[in-house]
Order: structure tokens, then C-alpha cells, then sequence
């Protein structure tokens, strides 16, 4: 050990005590440096002695405070000054001995839980003499001042195990500064760690490993078990075929060594013919081809993984594979079904044509020379996902239609207007037998064109699309566009059309540019029956029929239809006079029926519409106070067309005074009785005038 040279140290008396300590630590950044360990010498088997020994080596920063002392935030040459001291502000070498002493008590402790080292079996170490403890105080001066100090210390335990296979380490976490170190532990021969909950703060190997405490999340003992070296545990498996691997093409195995989570376990493969090794591979994973290693159908491949831990224990997983080399064959029938006729296609042809939207029915049959089953699998990028599998045997029935690619609502007119090719999709075939070998086959469908064109119609009336508040006039400009129209693969132009109204033809024609607008002769207020046919160049027809309203032009257009009169046409007599009219016009209005002075009460003008006029009727209540000619008119007026008018209504009604009525019914009796006696005389000769 050597000498201290205090230099700055104030003169003592020749009586006064020297102290020797080691040379003082060089300053550090860190607050806490150092390292321990325990090292475990004899057996901890079940019922044991344990013998161990602990060491540890700590520096510390002294502006970092001890919790042996007061005021720890102050730093450790402070708390020296102002509680072993004088506190004058100056560290004097009588004060660092006190503090020495100081720290030697503190840890000069009796069990190994007490010194912050471990706990074996839920019982701490014994300590066999005591613990051997040297402290490097902090140098004398001011406490202003800044370097480091230190202990070392060191221990031989001793305890005992409990009946249990497993041993169990707990190492303390409450806190001390002993813990702020590593800690390695070092196991007996074949002892190894097992597992610990804060795994992520242990580093190193099986039989010796290092603890870093002050790393572990939460403040509580951290457990460990530990047990006897056991060989590792060898887990595989093959991913290629199932009772027999392929001659021709890779066969994978993958597999593990479980053991120790802080053991290094070596993996390796070997694969032997006849006893002979032929393949040696390290890794996790083996992938090798049969023929390759000069393997023939029929021969039997030996495939072995081992395992080598850290203590050269060793395990082994292995199995005995037979080598198939001969591949699964298969036939395929393909079928189409339109409107009930069914054709057979020739699935040896690599392009299969079928009409867009027919039952395509697919059967697909298998055989293997093991007689094992063999999986067969169809994939098609008609759709995401789209697969069908099966095993030996395999129908089904699907629809293949002309996808985005073709002329559709999702393109511009301009572009909709052009020609385009017909769809096109892969379908794929993979059948694969018990030992992986793998047969493939590629078809193209192309799908032809099964449907007419799309009829796209809009009605213009006046330059304007007509809709429910606009609809289409008599006297207007009408006109059929079929701009939007298309079919899905034939430009535009290689359409024909033809066009109806009410059965009657008024386009047919294979040029677009008269048929794109068509002015349609449509005249008069009515529905009309709209039927447009479109063919395409392979002359599949698509037809659309619809009504098309015509609705009466804007205004009130009045008219009679019929007036009659109620009661006797005689002076002083009161009459009814109705009169029923019809309204041509789009628009409703009100009116009144009169006479002279005297008019009926307001009535609607029903508006007319595609079905026909509106028909309404006024009736007038009339006094007839004198014998002059009636004289009727109607008033009305429409608020919606903005206008007013007169219908004046002719009639031939005579009114009569009173005394005339007597004098025409005996004119009327005379002339019924002259009327008899003409007819006797033609009948009876002048024989019947006699008396």
C-alpha cells in the first residue's frame, strides 16, 4: 500500500497519530463507477453447502453525497466538514480519517444481503471472517474542490440449498450505491441461468453473466433461476411435401436449439445416403435438391439436425425421407354454355376465346404414380383472390366479362368513342403431389365481344337537356343525342342504329354524324314512344324504349266545346246557363262566365298537358227580365303567363214574352188537328168527313 503525500496538510504534533491510505482516485465524469462480483465456487445441487466469494470496487464523484451522512445533496466533502468536522470550508486529514472509519462501519456487514450482493434460496450468505474493506478517502483541502473516492472491499460466503432442483438468485434493488455497479455472477461447472423477468439488464453466458441493476426498470429484487446444464432441445420440421420430398426441385427444413436464453447454442444439418454423409450445412434453416447430391427416385435421404450448447452438450432431430422423382399428370375439359348450346374448347390451345358473360365450366382431373392424392390449385387475376383447389378431382362454373380496360362510363366520350381490345386474363393451373413436385400450366382467356352497345339517350329541347322543370314543348326544337352512347370494344362509328317513334322508322343508318343529333318530328302535345336499336359489328343488339312527354306551349289559349241552357227561355223565367271550354295553353288562369251585368263565380282554367286540354266548365245564373238576345262572354286572366282575355261565346237562345206562350200552344193543337184530319182523308177517302 502506498504513502499519501498531503502536502497542503496543516502540521501536527509529534503525538498525533499518521495515516496511509492508497493513492487518491483520479476524477471521473460518471457519479457512480466500479464493479462486483460473486463468484460461486462449490456445488449448489439440491441440500448442498454453497461456498462464494464477493468483491466489489466502487469510486465515487465527491460532489455526489452519501447517505451515511446528513445534507447528501451538499456532496460528500461538505457532509464530511459539517458533521465530522469543523465546518470551516476545509477538508482536514483528521476529518477524512473519521470519515474513513466511517464508511469501514458501514460496511463491515455480517450476510450478503445486508452488503447488497444476493439471496440464495430465500436465505442470505453467511460471511466466513468478515469483510475486508480499504478505503480511498476524498484529499484534504477545500470542500470546494472536486475529485473522487472509493472503497474495496471483499468477502468469502457461505449458506446452504434448499431441497429443490432449481436454484433461486435474488439479487436487492432498494436503492443502495453498491447497486449502481455491475454485478457478475459466475456459476459452479454445469450450472447454468435459466430465466429472470428483467432479462433485458442480464448480458453474458449461461455460467457467467453480468446484472446491470441500476438499469432495470422498477425498484424490486431482481430473481433469477438457475439450474443444471441440460442438452438442448432440437425442434424441426420440413416444409416441402409430406410423406415423400421431390427428386428435382429444393426441399426446405427449418428448426431451433431451445436452450438457455444466454447460451450461444451451435446448429448444424447433415443429410447421409446410405450412412454416407453427403451435405453439411450450418444455419437455422437447410435447403438442398435431391439430385444434386446424386439421389435417384426411390432412395431414401437421412436428415439430421444437431445441437451443441456452451457445456458441448449436444441433441439431435432427424428423420428418414423417401425421394420421389416422378411428377403428377392431369387432363382438363373446358366448356362454355350461351342460351342453353354448350361447346367444348380445346384446353391443349394456349388461347381459349370465350363470349363475355357465358358459363364457363371447368373440370380438372389428377393421378400420381404413389396413388397418393395430389392438390390442385387455379389462380386467375379475373379478380383479387380469385382461386379455386381441390384434391384428384375438381368443376366448377364462373363468368368471365370484359374488365376496365374496354370502353365504359369511366372514360371521356372522346375516348369511350374509340375502338379498344378485348380483355385478356391469366389463368393458371399448379397441381403438386405428396412430395412437392410441382407441374404448372398457363392459359390466356380472351374474352370476345357478347353484348351490344350501350344506349345512352338525352333529350334536348330548345339547345336545353329537358328534366321534370323543363320539359320538352310542342313548337320547340327537339333533339335525340346519343353522344353519350358506346359500345365496349368497336369505335363509335362501326354502330348501326335505327330509330322509332310510335313504331314509325325515322333514322336508320350506319353513320354516326346523323344519328349523334337527331331532330325528332315531334309536334303536338303527347307522349311518344321512343325505341332506339343499336348494333355492333358482330351484330349483337341492345334496344332501349321510352316515353317521351310533349308538354303544351307557354300561355292561355281558350275555346267552347259546348253551352246548353237549364230552365225556359220566357221572359220573367230564371235560367242556368253551362257552358264547357278547354284551355290549350301550358299555363292556369281564372275566369268568369257573363252576361250583361251579371257573371257566375270564378272558376279555374285547367292548364293543359301531354295527355290533352284542359277541360273546364262555368255556369251562370240568369234572370230573364225582357226578351233581348243573351249575350255571353267569358273574362279570365292568367298570373303565371302574365295575361288576360275575352272569349266571346256565341249562342242562337230566343227568349219569349209571356203572352205569347198561350197563343203558340193553341197554334200547336190547331196544327195537330189539322194534321189528323189530312191523314183521314188519305186514308178513308171523303167518307170519313161525313157525318
Amino acid at each position: 500500500m502506498l504513502a499519501v503525500d498531503y502536502s497542503n496538510a496543516t502540521a501536527l504534533e509529534s503525538n498525533e497519530p499518521v495515516w496511509e491510505w492508497p493513492e487518491p482516485l483520479p476524477p471521473q465524469d460518471d457519479d457512480v463507477l466500479g464493479d462486483s462480483q460473486l463468484y460461486i465456487s462449490g456445488p449448489i445441487s439440491p441440500s448442498s453447502n454453497i461456498s462464494a466469494s464477493w468483491s466489489a470496487n466502487v469510486s465515487l464523484r465527491d460532489d455526489y453525497g452519501v447517505d451515511l451522512l446528513p445534507d447528501r445533496a451538499l456532496g460528500v466533502r461538505a457532509q464530511i466538514d459539517q458533521h465530522l468536522g469543523d465546518g470551516n470550508g476545509w477538508l482536514s486529514i483528521p476529518e477524512i480519517a473519521d470519515f474513513v472509519v466511517l464508511v469501514e462501519n458501514a460496511r463491515n456487514l455480517t450476510n450478503s444481503e445486508m452488503m447488497g450482493c444476493c439471496i440464495v434460496d430465500y436465505s442470505p450468505l453467511q460471511m466466513v471472517k468478515g469483510v475486508d474493506i480499504v478505503v480511498i478517502p476524498p484529499i484534504n483541502g477545500s470542500v470546494d474542490s472536486n475529485g473522487s473516492w472509493g472503497w474495496m472491499e471483499s468477502a468469502d460466503l457461505t449458506g446452504m440449498t434448499d431441497s429443490r432442483s432449481t436454484r433461486i438468485l435474488d439479487i436487492p434493488r432498494v436503492g443502495g450505491v453498491i447497486e449502481e455497479i455491475p454485478l457478475r455472477i459466475t456459476l459452479p461447472d454445469q450450472w447454468e441461468f435459466r430465466y429472470s423477468a428483467m432479462q433485458s439488464v442480464i448480458e453474458g453466458s449461461p455460467n457467467d453473466f453480468t446484472v446491470f441493476r441500476h438499469q432495470a426498470p422498477v425498484a424490486s429484487d431482481i430473481r433469477i433461476t438457475l439450474g443444471e446444464n441440460m442438452p438442448p432441445n432440437a425442434i424441426a420440421e420440413r416444409h416441402t411435401g409430406n410423406n415423400r420430398i421431390p427428386l428435382n426441385s429444393p426441399t426446405v427444413y427449418s428448426g431451433g436449439c431451445t436452450d438457455s436464453v444466454l447460451d450461444d447454442t451451435q446448429q448444424w444439418w447433415t443429410v447421409h445416403n446410405n450412412g454416407t454423409q453427403m451435405l453439411r450445412s450450418d444455419g437455422w434453416d437447410l435447403y438442398f435438391t435431391a439430385s444434386e447430391l446424386n439421389y435417384s427416385d426411390g432412395d431414401v435421404a437421412s436428415v439430421v439436425m444437431h445441437c451443441m450448447d456452451s457445456f458441448s452438450s449436444s441433441s439431435q432431430w432427424y428423420e428418414n425421407i423417401l425421394i420421389d422423382g416422378v411428377d403428377p399428370t392431369w387432363e382438363a375439359i373446358f366448356e362454355i354454355q350461351v342460351d342453353g348450346n354448350t361447346t367444348v374448347l380445346d384446353s391443349e390451345q394456349t388461347h381459349i376465346e370465350v363470349t363475355s358473360g357465358s358459363e364457363f365450366y371447368f373440370t380438372f382431373s389428377t393421378s400420381d404414380s404413389s396413388g397418393l392424392p395430389v392438390s390442385i390449385d387455379i389462380t386467375s387475376d379475373k379478380s383479387a383472390g380469385w382461386r379455386h383447389t381441390g384434391s384428384d378431382y375438381l368443376e366448377f362454373m364462373d363468368r368471365f366479362f370484359q374488365g376496365e380496360q374496354v370502353n365504359g362510363m369511366h372514360l371521356n366520350v372522346t375516348d369511350r368513342h374509340q375502338a379498344k381490345e378485348p380483355s385478356e386474363y391469366n389463368l393458371s393451373l399448379t397441381i403438386t403431389d405428396d412430395a412437392s413436385n410441382i407441374v404448372t400450366r398457363e392459359w390466356t382467356i380472351i374474352i370476345s365481344d357478347g353484348s351490344g352497345p350501350t344506349i345512352i339517350p338525352n333529350i334536348i329541347s330548345n339547345g336545353t337537356p329537358i328534366s321534370p322543370e323543363s320539359p320538352a314543348r310542342a313548337g320547340e326544337a327537339i333533339t335525340l343525342s346519343l353522344t353519350e352512347s358506346f359500345d365496349d370494344l368497336d369505335a363509335i362509328d362501326d354502330v348501326s342504329w335505327e330509330v322509332r317513334v310510335d313504331g314509325q322508322v325515322i333514322a336508320e343508318t350506319d353513320l354516326w354524324s346523323e344519328i349523334e343529333k337527331l331532330s325528332l318530328p315531334l309536334y303536338e302535345p303527347a307522349t311518344y314512344l321512343i325505341h332506339i336499336l343499336a348494333w355492333d359489328s358482330v351484330d349483337n343488339m341492345e334496344q332501349i324504349s321510352f316515353g317521351l312527354a310533349v308538354s303544351p306551349t307557354f300561355g292561355v289559349n281558350t275555346s267552347v266545346l259546348d253551352h246548353h241552357v237549364i230552365g225556359n227561355l220566357v221572359e220573367g223565367e230564371a235560367i242556368n246557363i253551362i257552358v264547357t271550354m278547354q284551355n290549350t295553353g301550358a299555363d292556369i288562369g281564372s275566369g268568369v262566365l257573363c252576361s250583361g251585368t251579371v257573371c257566375s263565380d270564378e272558376v279555374v282554367v285547367s292548364a293543359a298537358d301531354p295527355a290533352g286540354p284542359g277541360v273546364f266548365s262555368a255556369e251562370l245564373f240568369l234572370n230573364l227580365n225582357n226578351t233581348d238576345p243573351i249575350d255571353l262572354r267569358f273574362v279570365w286572366s292568367s298570373d303565371s303567363a302574365g295575361s288576360d282575355g275575352v272569349l266571346e261565346i256565341k249562342n242562337d237562345y230566343v227568349v219569349v214574352s209571356q203572352w205569347q206562350m198561350p197563343m203558340q200552344v193553341l197554334l200547336g193543337v190547331l196544327s195537330v188537328l189539322m194534321l189528323f184530319a189530312w191523314l183521314a182523308h188519305r186514308t178513308w177517302g171523303a167518307e170519313s168527313q161525313r157525318p
